[in-house]
């Protein structure tokens, strides 16, 4: 069981009840047994310094009545997985945003790519750093997309 000492201890036991049992568990079911009506999903626009409004979904546990850190993540594509993602940052203490790229889904403006991330990622992080839920703290989470800059 290495490395579950940091997880919130319901979490732990459910674990380790159905490793015991020999059942796979999926995600969600666990993420479920957690209380999910404490996770609040909300969908809100960004701006940016230009006046484009970037879509975000921003997931947190609202029965958190502290600041804490904010997760970022900003992609073009449409994964599906903000949701799972989202709840597993939000039950361990985080606030996680999910973002559109420019031009993409939820969010204004013309999809150019890599044309406008670096600026539109320094606005983000300033945003979400000045939300009366955040700490100051704020990191990134991105998948491939960035990774090819």
């Amino acid at each position: 069981m290495c490395g579950m000492s940091n997880m919130p201890y319901l979490m732990e036991l459910f674990f380790r009840a159905n490793i015991i049992r020999g059942k796979i568990v999926q995600l969600t079911e666990i993420l479920n047994s957690l209380s999910p009506e404490k996770i609040t999903m909300l969908n809100v626009k960004i701006p940016m310094r230009d006046g484009i409004n970037l879509g975000g979904i921003i997931f947190r546990n609202s029965a958190e009545g502290q600041k804490v850190p904010a997760i970022i993540s900003q992609s073009p594509y449409p994964s599906g997985n903000e949701s799972r993602v989202g709840n597993i940052f939000a039950v361990n203490g985080y606030a996680y945003l999910y973002v559109d790229c420019r031009g993409r889904r939820a969010a204004e403006g013309e999809f150019f790519p890599y044309e406008n991330d670096s600026r539109d990622f320094n606005d983000l992080i300033d945003w979400a750093s000045k939300q009366p839920w955040c700490n100051w703290k704020v990191d990134t989470n991105d998948g491939c997309y960035f990774w090819v800059q």
